[in-house]
């Protein structure tokens, strides 16, 4: 996927992210958020094309980030989830557990979890 490409799905997912990739060599490409002021750094990025995979040298240190890598730690900090992920980017992500969200679990009845229904028709019995 091309770095553009990689841009516009990012803000689409998040319009609260920033991308970082000048030409300064004394700062690297990077995703970032402002908190406070103050720019605080996500991850690393890739500049002109991104795998789906993260590349490795030989002694395994990332040569490439990947935009699954990169997706799964949005996911880990809280910054999406992992159903709008998996949708923006048209792919599943195997293996990626979904936190806890901070923020009310639900709108709509749709959304609810089969332990959180048993758990409210629990509490709605009792009252009867």
């Amino acid at each position: 996927m091309f770095a553009s490409d990689f841009a516009i799905r990012l803000k689409k997912l998040n319009p609260h992210l920033r991308i970082y990739c000048g030409d300064d060599k004394s700062r690297p490409a990077s995703l970032y958020h402002i908190v406070n002021n103050e720019e605080e750094t996500i991850c690393g990025i890739d500049k002109s094309e991104v795998p789906e995979r993260p590349i490795y040298d030989e002694q395994g240190h990332i040569l490439k980030s990947g935009w699954i890598r990169v997706l799964n730690i949005l996911i880990k900090k809280g910054f999406t989830s992992k159903k709008r992920a998996e949708k923006i980017f048209t792919c599943h992500l195997y293996n990626t557990p979904q936190p806890p969200l901070s923020k009310p679990k639900y709108k709509n009845i749709d959304e609810y979890h089969p332990d959180d229904l048993r758990e409210i028709g629990s509490k709605v019995n009792a009252s009867n």
